[in-house]
């Protein structure tokens, strides 16, 4: 329903016909003032022309849209949108000590002592959280919030959704306020949930993989672009869950979204269904490998592998040709020399910047 050209071909489907109603009011046949329009007739004529070219159209664009490369193209597309939306996203203001964790240890001591849970007022698929107005409620009451979810999961009705930590008791109002700064569904959507739009491609490359369609090369097709994605993400700066208000004071501890959670949304049901298909093997680590020469950040690059290691077991596992197994060993071996590369590049970059600035001082 979001592609323009069916919202063209429905629209023209829908004006001749409606044009066609009202100019049939104007037609009068056998009787004294018998009369029809000439030109309201032409003009239904025309329309009606039209409504067969945008039919043959139709036919035409559903047929090549619903292939399975265009499809990934376009799920890739709106991946790539809510990617730049989402990271990063401004939500209240980062403290300048970020690095100081000792306060917010003091203040996750205290929420599980002290914290007040919150419960859900309905039920269904976190899709959206108004983070602004959370943000100007715990300013305005002095509370700082601790949410148990994130947008793409799932609620239970009556069932604490974060907890609350205050100096006094909550009134209902307030905990009916911040229920309503949640806004809940009975699926997901890619508003706030970039793992969605991931596992959109995920699920085509599972189908893909399943013993009634057998398509590898489909499932090759989504590794391609989602490790294209997991290369860009690599080097974004995600959310900290941390967020202070204006005058450096913690209000919000956000569920965090990771690296490493996307790339376990990624690649986790695509290994587990590829068992075995030593080329969905091989496609993965190769994907692995371009991701790892994108990482900068270390514990990016311990998620990377973890899965490197469950694709050698798994490998070890299930392929029998020694040739293919030699294979998959040779490119895990290239994934871990780029990784054990990239930290070495690191660390001498650092070093290169403390010995500038001991040089400076």
């Amino acid at each position: 329903m979001r592609d323009r050209g069916n919202q063209v071909v429905l629209g023209t489907f829908v004006a001749t016909f409606l044009y066609c109603l009202l100019v049939l009011r104007t037609i009068r046949v056998n009787s004294p003032g018998e009369y029809t329009p000439y030109w309201g007739s032409l003009v239904g004529l025309v329309l009606a022309i039209c409504s067969l070219g945008v039919l043959i159209y139709f036919m035409h664009h559903i047929a090549v849209s619903i292939q399975a490369p265009n499809l990934i193209t376009v799920v890739y597309g709106e991946l790539e949108h809510a990617m730049a939306r989402l990271f990063p996203e401004p939500i209240g203001q980062e403290h300048p000590d970020e690095g100081n964790r000792r306060d917010v240890s003091r203040v996750m001591t205290r929420m599980e002592q002290e914290g007040i849970p919150v419960p859900a007022d309905t039920g269904g698929y976190l899709q959206a959280v108004e983070s602004d107005k959370l943000m100007n409620i715990m300013r305005e009451h002095n509370l700082v919030l601790l949410l148990h979810y994130r947008p793409g999961h799932f609620l239970i009705k009556g069932l604490p959704w974060g907890r609350i930590l205050s100096e006094r008791p909550i009134p209902q109002s307030l905990a009916r306020c911040l229920n309503q700064q949640l806004i809940c569904g009975a699926q997901r959507t890619q508003e706030q949930d970039i793992e969605f739009t991931v596992l959109q491609l995920v699920e085509v490359a599972v189908r893909a993989l399943s013993p009634g369609v057998n398509d590898p090369f489909t499932c090759m097709q989504c590794i391609d672009h989602l490790s294209a994605i997991l290369c860009q993400l690599a080097q974004r700066v995600f959310p900290s869950p941390y967020r202070y208000d204006e005058e450096g004071t913690l209000r919000i501890i956000a569920h965090p979204v990771t690296f490493g959670g996307i790339l376990d949304a990624a690649f986790h049901q695509i290994r587990q269904h590829g068992q075995g298909d030593v080329a969905v093997i091989i496609r993965l680590l190769e994907g692995l490998k371009l991701i790892g020469e994108c990482v900068e950040r270390e514990k990016d690059r311990q998620a990377i592998r973890v899965h490197v290691d469950m694709l050698q077991r798994g490998g070890r596992e299930s392929v029998k040709e020694m040739n293919d197994l030699e294979n998959i060993e040779k490119r895990c071996r290239q994934v871990v020399a780029i990784l054990s590369r990239e930290e070495q590049k690191r660390r001498v970059s650092q070093e290169r910047n403390v010995s500038y600035r001991t040089e400076i001082l």
